[in-house]
């Protein structure tokens, strides 16, 4: 397996400011305000369709059993929501 590289969200920012000629702080400002309008969106329970990128969106699982590892239980693992990514189809083909 190859070694994967992290893009950390300092890293965006200074790809983002190196894109659009703003400063380190302006660029962070923008990175930030969208990972935010993103987080509450998704904490509302809203969609957010990236177009060429893909779309967020909450889904719920339901409850299950599980076991425990080590002891071998069988426990209950309760239904949650989580968040879910579909790539749309540029992305997809990018990562082929």
């Amino acid at each position: 397996m190859k070694d994967i590289e992290t893009l950390r969200k300092s890293d965006l920012v200074a790809l983002v400011g190196a894109r659009t000629n703003l400063n380190r702080t302006q660029a962070s400002n923008v990175v930030s305000a969208v990972f935010d309008v993103m987080f509450e969106a998704l904490s509302e329970e809203k969609r957010v369709a990236i177009t060429g990128f893909g779309t967020f969106d909450v889904r719920a699982s339901r409850e299950r059993t599980g076991v425990k590892p080590g002891t071998s239980e069988r426990i209950t693992i309760p239904a949650r929501k989580r968040v879910g990514f579909k790539p749309s189809s540029p992305l997809k083909n990018a990562v082929k």
